[in-house]
């Protein structure tokens, strides 16, 4: 309305109508939280890649990706770039649920005990895997503007992601995924 309020009731439409506003929404919200959590977020270096595994609340087996499947997209990106790319692990689960992906050199896991701060460091990375069906990992893909890869079937498109010129590719896409990662390893090196 003209007095600036937006009331939600729903979230039938996702990120539809927000993209121009992402840099809006990201600003507010890095204003209103408390100073340490600022102060965290700018302080923390950007994550190279950034694997988001949802396990905590997605108690349906249908919902949650394997740990397998992040293992394997972590070794296939690793492939394109013929490098070791550092690899930070943002998860709701527990580090014996994570023991097997932890334990690949150079994996690094982000756990601050705050969902709100892990998110805000997550949305810094250059590139995102993770869940598509997850909320937590398109709000990441969105505040950050980034290129994300999400399994075969969960699109973030499924959010209304797809209106940006920032690639959010499923597995299926093999061409898509390695010229995205050769093109950000460059940039990122």
């Amino acid at each position: 309305d003209s007095a600036g309020i937006y009331i939600f009731s729903e979230l039938r439409d996702h990120f539809k109508g927000l993209e121009d506003s992402r840099t809006l929404i990201l600003d507010e919200l890095l204003r209103i939280v408390k100073p340490e959590i600022r102060e965290i977020y700018f302080c923390t270096p950007s994550p190279v890649l950034g694997v988001h595994i949802r396990l905590g609340d997605f108690v349906n087996i249908q919902e949650a990706l394997s740990i397998h499947w992040y293992v394997e997209q972590i070794l296939f990106i690793r492939k394109i770039v013929s490098a070791e790319i550092p690899v930070t692990i943002f998860s709701d689960g527990h580090k014996n649920q994570l023991e097997e992906i932890l334990k690949i050199p150079n994996v690094s896991w982000f756990d601050s005990g705050n969902p709100l701060i892990d998110l805000l460091v997550m949305s810094k990375s250059k590139f995102l895997v993770g869940n598509g069906k997850s909320s937590y990992f398109a709000w990441a893909s969105f505040l950050g503007d980034i290129p994300s890869l999400s399994q075969d079937g969960q699109s973030l498109r499924n959010w209304n992601l797809h209106n940006s010129d920032i690639p959010r590719i499923d597995a299926s896409s093999v061409e898509s995924i390695t010229r995205i990662v050769k093109d950000l390893w460059k940039i990122s090196r």
